[in-house]
């Protein structure tokens, strides 16, 4: 594949946590990786929380275990337009990114992350509750991943 080369995933369909923290991919959000080969990924993903504690986390994952792994993530509240939580790391393996929201309604995760493929494999999007409640945490659908092979 050809360096600049982007490909784009895009969620069809609601994706819905309910009592549980235990990140999961997400349905059609997986990169097919070579070994070597380094990915700018970078992730707008809306979510809706019903409920005022399961807030959300996510994760970017590799099958295999990543050469370099830069990542900065950042959780927006759009119901007071603030952001709740930035992080960043500077890993070799990925960390899970999440904070709980004490309000009902719409948010939003933004990443941007570089990761170096140590062995071909996948990339996967992983999503999970940052704390198990009956309300349902949703990725809603239109989230996308937009990921470019850079030198």
């Amino acid at each position: 594949m050809a360096l600049g080369i982007k490909q784009f995933f895009a969620l069809a369909a609601n994706f819905a946590v309910t009592t549980n923290t235990t990140l999961a991919n997400v349905t059609g959000m997986s990169l097919t990786v070579a070994a070597a080969q380094k990915w700018n990924i970078r992730c707008f993903l809306p979510f809706l929380v019903a409920g005022t504690a399961p807030g959300a986390k996510v994760n970017l994952t590799p099958s295999a275990a990543a050469t370099s792994y830069v990542a900065s993530w950042l959780m927006w509240d759009l119901t007071t337009g603030t952001p709740v939580l930035f992080a960043g790391n500077t890993v070799v393996a990925s960390t899970a990114f999440g904070a709980t929201l004490n309000v009902t309604g719409d948010h939003l995760i933004e990443v941007n992350a570089t990761i170096v493929a140590s062995a071909a494999g996948t990339i996967d999007l992983q999503y999970a509750q940052n704390v198990s409640d009956a309300a349902a945490s949703t990725l809603i659908a239109g989230a996308f991943m937009e990921c470019t092979l850079i030198p």
